[in-house]
């Protein structure tokens, strides 16, 4: 009963690593304090049912209708989460959050443009899930060589403007992302 009033208070499901975390994510208040679980797309998510979650005792849901979601059942593909590390390191859940926003909205407002271009429409269905899958992949690459570097900074409590690039081996990634 706890859980659910915590969850009508603060609707965004949360992200626990441990024990104590867990506990918090099911006290009134305490539970905003931790990451915020995210979709495929970056996007919060979120318990349905609102303020009539304390009285329902049956979640529903409603199906939304999502160009991008539509197009990849079309074609038989699987947009998945990312890898929850980055160059063979454990990311924190906030720092996953934060990586699963960024990405997941370049990722949506991409795929969003593609699928609707005449050369894209004009491939065959497995050509679409290679143009897919190599879209997906190439702008996670370039948002980890952004990020990763901001996480160990902040992780480790660098100066700011610490480069941790040698030489040559930056890259730009041509994608805008910001944090809110």
């Amino acid at each position: 009963m706890v859980g659910r009033f915590a969850r009508t208070l603060d609707p965004r499901m949360r992200t626990s690593e441990t024990l104590t975390e867990t506990l918090k994510s099911r006290i009134p208040g305490l539970s905003k304090s931790l990451p915020v679980r995210r979709d495929v797309f970056g996007k919060a998510v979120e318990t349905p049912g609102g303020r009539l979650n304390l009285i329902d005792p049956f979640a529903h849901t409603t199906a939304r209708e999502h160009p991008v979601i539509n197009e990849a059942k079309r074609i038989d593909y699987a947009i998945g989460l990312p890898s929850k590390s980055m160059f063979n390191d454990k990311l924190t859940n906030a720092e996953y959050s934060d990586y699963v926003k960024v990405q997941g909205r370049i990722i949506e407002e991409t795929l969003k443009e593609v699928i609707e271009l005449d050369q894209y429409k004009s491939l065959n269905v497995e050509e679409q899930k290679d143009l897919m899958n190599d879209t997906i992949n190439k702008i996670r690459k370039e948002v980890k060589q952004i990020m990763y570097p901001a996480f160990v900074i902040n992780r480790y409590d660098l100066p700011e403007g610490t480069d941790l690039y040698r030489r040559g081996e930056r890259q730009k990634c041509r994608y805008k992302w910001e944090l809110e």
